[in-house]
């Protein structure tokens, strides 16, 4: 109920974990690429909504964070 989980799995494993996951009856869908310096967010229809250098985006992600638990987050 509402839970979600990101994966990333090897481009070769694509097609058979997505497989896997409709034989255990779990809804799985590829939803974007890894790799590189920077991280981009992009919502279809409406393009991009993120792109940032992945350095700062640590940064921001672990301040962000910090809020919420009261100290460091990493």
């Amino acid at each position: 109920a509402g839970r979600r989980a990101v994966v990333r799995v090897d481009p070769a494993r694509t097609v058979a974990v997505l497989g896997a996951a409709a034989r255990l009856g779990v809804h799985a869908a590829r939803i974007g690429d890894t790799g590189g310096l920077s991280i981009t967010i992009a919502i279809a229809g409406h393009g991009v909504g993120v792109d940032c250098p992945l350095l700062e985006a640590e940064r921001r992600w672990s301040l962000g964070l910090s809020k919420w638990f009261g100290g460091s987050a990493a």
